[in-house]
C-alpha cells in the first residue's frame, strides 16, 4: 500500500491520459449524460448513471465530501493505484483532491453530496471541483493565505508581531529516525516542512518539540484551513499526527487555531512563548 501511494503522481498522469482518450473517442459521451442535481439548504446533491461497460474519470473535488453508490457494480481505480469493487449500496467518505476512475460492470448510479454557499445551481459543480491538480493546489493556497490573514485579525496581531514570537532561536535537530522530513519552498508561505515518505491517517509524523525547543515541525509547519496534520501529546512530548493520507513530497500543514486551542487546553501557552 505504501509503494502504491508513492506512485500517486504517476497515476494522476494516467488518469489524465485516460480522460483524454475518452474525450477523443466516441465511447460514451452521449450515454453518460443522465445527471440530476438538487439543492437543499447548503447541500448540493449530484447524481449520475453510468451504463454497463462505461468508463468514466472522476472530477477533482476541492473539499472533503460524501459519495453515495445507490446501486450497481463498479470497479474504482484510485490515485494510489489500488482497485476496489463496489456492489449495491455504499456510502463513502471522499477526500479533497482525490482522483478516481471507474469501470461499470452493471448500470451504476453514483451520487456526490457537497456543502456549498448560496450560489446558482449551474455554478455549483464548478465551485466544488478543480480543472486539474495544479488548479486544486492554487485554489487551496489562496484560501489558506486568506484564512491566515483572518487568523491574524482574530488574534489582533500583525505579521511582524507574529514573526517576533515564532522566529526565536530555539530550533533543534529532529531526533534519529526522522530524516524523511525536510525544509523546502512552501506552497503556502516562505519555507515549509515536506516528507520523503508517505503517511496514513493516525500515523505519527514526528515531535514538534524537544524539551523547551522546537523542531522543524514546530517551527516551519505552515497554516492551512483544511490541514493534513494536528498536534497531540504523547508521554509529555508534543507530536504531530497525520489527519489523512499524505503522499511523498506533500507539504505538512496545521490549522493554527487548533494549535492555540490545544495549547490553551493544556495551560502551556504562556510558558512556551
Amino acid at each position: 500500500m505504501g509503494q502504491a501511494m508513492s506512485n500517486v503522481v504517476l497515476h494522476r498522469a494516467r488518469f489524465n491520459e485516460l480522460e483524454r482518450r475518452i474525450l477523443q473517442g466516441e465511447q460514451l459521451p452521449d450515454e453518460i449524460t443522465k445527471v440530476t442535481e438538487s439543492v437543499s439548504g447548503n447541500m448540493y446533491y449530484r447524481e449520475m448513471t453510468i451504463p454497463k461497460n462505461g468508463i468514466i474519470t472522476g472530477a477533482i473535488y476541492k473539499f472533503d465530501h460524501i459519495e453515495i453508490m445507490i446501486r450497481g457494480d463498479i470497479d474504482i481505480l484510485s490515485a494510489d493505484g489500488s482497485v476496489k469493487n463496489y456492489k449495491g449500496h455504499n456510502v463513502i467518505e471522499a477526500k479533497a483532491g482525490k482522483r478516481q476512475a471507474g469501470y461499470a460492470r452493471e448500470d451504476t448510479v453514483w451520487a456526490t453530496v457537497n456543502r456549498v454557499p448560496d450560489i446558482p445551481i449551474d455554478e455549483m459543480i464548478g465551485f466544488c471541483t478543480a480543472k486539474n491538480y495544479a488548479d486544486f493546489l492554487a485554489y487551496h493556497r489562496g484560501i489558506d493565505l486568506q484564512d491566515f490573514q483572518q487568523f491574524l485579525k482574530d488574534m489582533k496581531m500583525s505579521q511582524e508581531e507574529l514573526d517576533k514570537i515564532v522566529q526565536i532561536d530555539d530550533l533543534v535537530e529532529m531526533p534519529e529516525g526522522h530524516d524523511h522530513l525536510y525544509l523546502s519552498e512552501s506552497l503556502v508561505e516562505g519555507r515549509g516542512v515536506f516528507s520523503k515518505r508517505e503517511f496514513f491517517e493516525g500515523d505519527l509524523v514526528g515531535p514538534a518539540r524537544q524539551g523547551e525547543n522546537r523542531t522543524i515541525l514546530g517551527r516551519y509547519t505552515n497554516h492551512a484551513l483544511f490541514p493534513n496534520t494536528h498536534m497531540i501529546m504523547i508521554d509529555g512530548v508534543l507530536h504531530v499526527e497525520a489527519l489523512k493520507g499524505i503522499s511523498i513530497g506533500s507539504e505538512l500543514t496545521l490549522n493554527y487555531r487548533d494549535v492555540l486551542r490545544f495549547r490553551e487546553s493544556r495551560g502551556d501557552l504562556c510558558q512556551q512563548e
